[in-house]
């Protein structure tokens, strides 16, 4: 079932969508004025890219989310990028890239797949999307891997080392009350 609203983007102008859609994948797809959708297919695999379609279809642009998009159009002040079938988002030139950039036809060119995030949108639905806003989410995403890698590097080496030091030092027979870092006790109350 879909919001009534997303009715004629599944369906199309004259029916184009929703024609391509039964073409394309073999199924037979029927809405009725609820936005409630059967799809009636000989094979599992049309059923599932009919729904996967028509879930692509009435898909809401989200902010923060992350697209693999495609650029249709370059502008003197940044580039139109499709991110989903009907849904296109202007990535500005100043969120490009972190650096200046002159030109934007330096950069991108139509045709190109861009990775981009959802910034904004707008009360009239206009979408913003940066790529600058990415390559920091990824840059950070490698710091706290690049961290966790060296932590871990250093603790397995703590523990090699500190095993290799404490065994032969304190050697493995000595009594608990020896080492009171292992004490405990248990509250039952």
């Amino acid at each position: 079932k879909i919001h009534t609203d997303k009715i004629r983007d599944v369906i199309g102008k004259g029916g184009a969508v929703i024609k391509g859609l039964a073409a394309d994948t073999g199924a037979t797809i029927d809405i009725d004025d609820n936005g409630l959708i059967k799809i009636a297919c000989t094979s599992a695999e049309s059923g599932e890219e009919a729904l996967r379609r028509i879930k692509e279809i009435t898909a809401d642009v989200e902010v923060d989310q992350i697209y693999d998009g495609k650029v249709i159009k370059i502008l003197d002040f940044g580039a139109i990028v499709s991110l989903l079938p009907g849904k296109d988002g202007l990535l500005h030139i100043s969120q490009i890239s972190h650096e200046r950039i002159k030109a934007v036809k330096d950069h991108l060119s139509e045709g190109d797949e861009v990775k981009v995030k959802v910034i904004e949108v707008d009360d009239k639905g206009r979408v913003r999307v940066s790529s600058k806003a990415l390559i920091l989410v990824l840059l950070v995403i490698f710091a706290i891997t690049q961290s966790y890698t060296i932590f871990w590097l250093i603790v397995l080496l703590s523990f090699t080392i500190g095993f290799l030091i404490i065994i032969p030092i304190g050697g493995a027979d000595m009594p608990a009350a020896a080492h009171p870092e292992y004490e405990f006790s248990i509250d039952t109350t």
